[in-house]
């Protein structure tokens, strides 16, 4: 795994040094976007039993977008929500809040100015909290996790032309629209976690602070969704977004969750 990570960081550093200033026919916006996710989730904690939650997902997602035929910024937030069970007396809502940052630096690969690659990377923090009432003196946890991934990002711009055109006594009307499709993955480089150093059993209200920090586990996200442009440069997305995540053989007590969800985005144009 090691071997793996410093290949990419080789190959992701190379990619940006030997980068070209490619500019294609997506244009410069900066953009506020805001939206609402959901979908299922499912936890498995160690730490508390080997039961396996599955439930529904919410994700309230806040972002500030500055993008342009070079390269791209993100800085956001998200805010999380899973209710799960393992069975009717084993109930589980975990509560969660993400910041990161995200830099994509565009790479001449394709001669096409609508199709687009994107190299670089992206940097989270995030905080988890869960409420388990049914494990008594074990209820509540809270976690912490810190990663830096590698991004890649393909992008294809199309347009439908306006259509207006009579057929017998109908009239066809439908203006010109502008759409772009995107595939994004964010692989990790390095992941710093903070877990708990006893199985949630709490004999003293300080011990919930007492952690395990380690480097390590894996995280994979991956992000499908469609771009609609606005007439007056705002836009709409529709996105499925894919995320599996593992403590690894570091944490004392395992963890593993995954979640699928199809987020609706607004972004509101500032310039």
């Amino acid at each position: 795994m090691r071997i793996q990570k410093l290949i990419l960081i080789v190959i992701f550093g190379v990619a940006l040094l030997a980068a070209n200033d490619k500019d294609s026919s997506f244009t410069s916006a900066k953009f506020l976007v805001s939206g609402i996710a959901g979908g299922s989730g499912e936890l498995k904690d160690a730490g508390t039993s080997p039961l396996s939650y599955k439930g529904l997902t919410a994700i309230l997602p806040f972002a500030y977008i500055s993008e342009n035929s070079k390269e791209s910024f993100d800085l956001g937030m998200n805010i999380g929500y899973l209710a799960g069970s393992a069975a009717s007396n084993y109930n589980l809502q975990l509560f969660s809040g993400e910041v990161y940052f995200g830099y994509l630096r565009n790479i001449e690969i394709f001669k096409r100015p609508d199709l687009l690659f994107q190299a670089g990377g992206h940097l989270s923090a995030a905080v988890t909290g869960s409420i388990n009432p049914s494990l008594q003196n074990a209820t509540l946890n809270m976690d912490y996790f810190t990663a830096l991934s590698a991004s890649a990002q393909l992008q294809y711009l199309f347009e439908r032309p306006a259509i207006n055109k009579k057929i017998a006594f109908i009239k066809i009307r439908k203006p010109h629209r502008k759409y772009a499709i995107h595939f994004r993955m964010d692989l990790p480089l390095l992941m710093f976690n903070g877990r708990p150093t006893f199985p949630y059993v709490i004999e003293d209200d300080n011990d919930i602070f007492n952690r395990n920090y380690f480097l390590g586990g894996f995280q994979l996200k991956t992000d499908l969704g469609i771009k609609r442009y606005l007439p007056n440069g705002n836009a709409l997305e529709l996105a499925y977004l894919w995320e599996m995540y593992t403590s690894g053989n570091k944490d004392i007590y395992l963890l593993e969750r995954a979640s699928h969800n199809i987020q609706f985005s607004f972004y509101f144009k500032l310039n």
